[in-house]
């Protein structure tokens, strides 16, 4: 059976950036980070992060950039395209037509940056993503999930859920 995939949101990079992350939640990324070393889980981000990360002001965006190149061993997901591409035959015009499953996600999320991350998770069939982001992802992980069946979630619950098999709430 293959190791469950998790994406990491780029708040778990920024939270390590900053020094921010609680104390249960950063032991339980360095026991993430540990079980993808052995093997037991896939990691992955996708250039929505590295986007994300080249916004942060110059002079705040070093110790983010070093985190997100310290982590350059996890895979970047392929990157999806929120629209597609449509040619009228009769006009030979093109148009642009949103995904469905992006237009569902940014109808749910206050961010569409937030919706795109889950949409990437979703079109590479990544199960989990990790955030400790309350106001905008964890409070819409209920709809999330029955939208598109990635599971939001915290570090601490992804070890205690997915690595230990233990219930939790997150």
């Amino acid at each position: 059976m293959p190791p469950p995939k998790a994406y990491l949101d780029t708040c778990i990079v920024s939270g390590l950036a900053k020094g921010d992350l609680d104390a249960p939640e950063a032991s339980a990324l360095l026991r993430i980070l540990q079980a993808r070393t052995a093997g037991r889980v896939e990691l992955w981000t996708s250039d929505v992060v590295n986007a994300e990360i080249t916004r942060i002001p110059a002079h705040h965006r070093t110790p983010h950039a070093a985190i997100y190149e310290l982590l350059t061993d996890v895979p970047t997901a392929p990157t999806h395209l929120t629209a597609s591409r449509l040619l009228d035959g009769s006009l030979l015009q093109s148009a642009w037509r949103e995904d469905s499953l992006f237009t569902q996600l940014r109808n749910l999320l206050p961010d569409p940056a937030d919706a795109e991350h889950i949409f990437q998770a979703a079109k590479n069939n990544v199960a989990y993503l990790l955030t400790v982001d309350h106001e905008t992802f964890l409070k819409h992980a209920t709809a999330a999930k029955r939208i598109c069946g990635v599971q939001l979630m915290t570090p601490v619950a992804f070890e205690n859920l997915v690595l230990t098999g233990a219930q939790c709430d997150g």
